[in-house]
């Protein structure tokens, strides 16, 4: 059940949500591992429950109070990929269900971040019945390419009655974080093979980005940034 987008989490349903978060962790454990890199699980968020609102118990759906962004930075440094999954602890051992987007957000805030991606079944934000801020066009297909951060916010409250929760929280999420330091949000689709590449390097219609700086300038490649980038394409050629 959800109650103004958010979910209700009772005790009952608390095991299953555990067991859905570890499984997509160990999915992206094993994906990590067959491509060399090594991933890291961790109780790093702290976490409050929200409790009892205006007559409605939200059970073990909680919030970020605190995360430990020390720890992983640390973890980066060394080349590990921490994997942060929508649990957080209180100083009880309680756990809770938290919204993934408010982690991200939250992530964003305490590290170093310039970009964001924002990975959904619908990819790209579609443009069909919204009203679109001033400058804003929709592709071919019918997607948002790209919107400033003003934009977006026109965007929202040109729409508050119309979006979808999901969207919405996102993109509230995503204007959170460009506000502490993110440069680029992407939406991109999560089911669309080779989205991610499309989205961040080229400019075709797939993914809606939104940017708080010159998107368009972009620095010359240096010779640090070849074995990445051979990478992050190695498995794409292969497919060809």
């Amino acid at each position: 059940q959800f109650h103004l987008g958010v979910r209700l989490t009772s005790e009952e349903a608390m095991p299953l949500v555990m067991l859905a978060a570890m499984t997509v962790s160990q999915q992206l454990l094993s994906q990590l591992s067959a491509n060399g890199a090594t991933g890291v699980l961790g109780n790093w968020v702290r976490a409050r429950g929200l409790g009892v609102l205006k007559g409605i118990d939200y059970g073990k759906t909680g919030q970020v109070e605190r995360i430990r962004s020390d720890a992983i930075q640390d973890l980066l440094d060394q080349d590990f990929i921490p994997i942060v999954a929508n649990l957080g602890w209180n100083k009880l051992g309680q756990i809770y269900n938290i919204n993934s987007n408010e982690i991200a957000s939250a992530l964003c805030a305490k590290l170093n971040v310039t970009k964001l991606l924002m990975i959904t079944p619908e990819g790209g934000l579609k443009a069909d019945g919204f009203s679109l801020p001033e400058g804003v066009q929709a592709s071919a297909k019918g997607v948002l390419h790209e919107m400033t951060v003003d934009q977006a916010k026109q965007f929202l409250t040109l729409n508050q009655e119309a979006l979808p929760y999901s969207i919405r929280d996102a993109l509230l999420h995503s204007l959170a974080s460009c506000e502490t330091g993110v440069e680029r949000v992407h939406f991109v689709s999560g089911i669309s093979e080779g989205a991610m590449i499309e989205e961040i390097f080229s400019s075709r219609d797939g993914g809606t980005m939104i940017y708080g700086n010159d998107y368009s300038v972009i620095r010359q490649a240096k010779s640090r940034d070849i074995p990445e980038l051979l990478k992050m394409m190695d498995g794409y050629m292969k497919m060809e």
